[in-house]
């Protein structure tokens, strides 16, 4: 039997944390009041206030919304609630075992990546929500371009980085973002920065590594300390990689918890775009 852990995955790890222990029922950061205290009932009350936020953003006149990266369904069952015919998608197998236990008539749900969809239909919206930093912005937006109708509208809400900072390097810079968007043929209707909603749950976030993580790893760093000099260098030598991925993985919620570093580095922003109709200006 292979002991050692296999690669980190961590939209896994995530869904994990916020689903059973947590006992959350959305993997969103949230959309939090001013002065709201701190804590777990508040948490899963603004993770609603987000749903409802975002799907005041869909206009008028739509019918049918593609949810790339859709999470646990919780935008998809608002959306379709509101008698919008959904589309989900996911590219991963533990989301989608989630998703295939929500039941309604016009909604449906497919284990895919969006650069690998292929249908003939188009859409009157797509909708990122904490998804579009997944894949290239060319590639996200020129796909979100040829699945659109006429007139139809990219729905995106996520963090932006500022500049080109090694923090966040996982999220688009977003002038660059906005520049690749215009070059497809997007048009901006609406920005929204929500930043100072969303850092409570930076903070919360920060709060539980401290009170769980930060322990955790120093029973691990004890026990190594408190080993006899053969043993420790035995484990070391057996468990190197595992344990270099979990120093990975305190990285990782580091960085994505850390609310100053946020605030600093980053934005949390609402996007509406629109795929003017093409005019064609040839001569007959």
């Amino acid at each position: 039997m292979n002991n050692h852990l296999s690669a980190i995955n961590y939209s896994e790890l995530e869904l994990i944390f916020c689903l059973k222990i947590l006992k959350l029922n959305s993997l969103h950061y949230g959309y939090w009041r001013p002065g709201d205290e701190i804590n777990i009932t508040n948490l899963k009350k603004a993770q609603e206030r987000y749903v409802r936020n975002l799907v005041k953003f869909i206009p008028r006149g739509i019918k049918d919304v593609l949810d790339v990266g859709c999470g646990v369904g919780d935008n998809a069952a608002a959306l379709a609630k509101k008698g919008y015919r959904v589309i989900g998608l996911t590219p991963d197998k533990h989301q989608y075992k989630i998703l295939k236990s929500i039941n309604r008539e016009n909604i449906s749900f497919e284990l895919k990546k969006f650069e690998n969809f292929i249908t003939v239909e188009k859409f009157d919206c797509i909708l990122m929500s904490e998804s579009s930093n997944y894949f290239d912005m060319d590639i996200g937006l020129k796909k979100s371009k040829d699945l659109l109708k006429e007139n139809g509208y990219l729905l995106v809400a996520n963090m932006f980085r500022m500049t080109e900072s090694k923090e966040f390097s996982g999220t688009h810079v977003e002038s660059e973002w906005a520049k690749c968007a215009e070059k497809y043929g997007f048009k901006v209707i609406q920005r929204e920065d929500i930043t100072q909603n969303v850092l409570p749950t930076l903070v919360f976030g920060e709060k539980i590594y401290q009170e769980y993580l930060v322990p955790i790893e120093e029973i691990i760093d004890g026990y190594f300390k408190k080993s006899s000099l053969i043993r420790a260098k035995i484990i070391e030598f057996i468990f190197a990689k595992d344990v270099k991925r979990l120093f990975s993985v305190r990285d990782y919620l580091f960085e994505r918890l850390n609310s100053r570093l946020f605030n600093e580095k980053a934005k949390y922003l609402i996007y509406l775009l629109q795929l003017p109709q093409q005019v064609d200006g040839s001569l007959g």
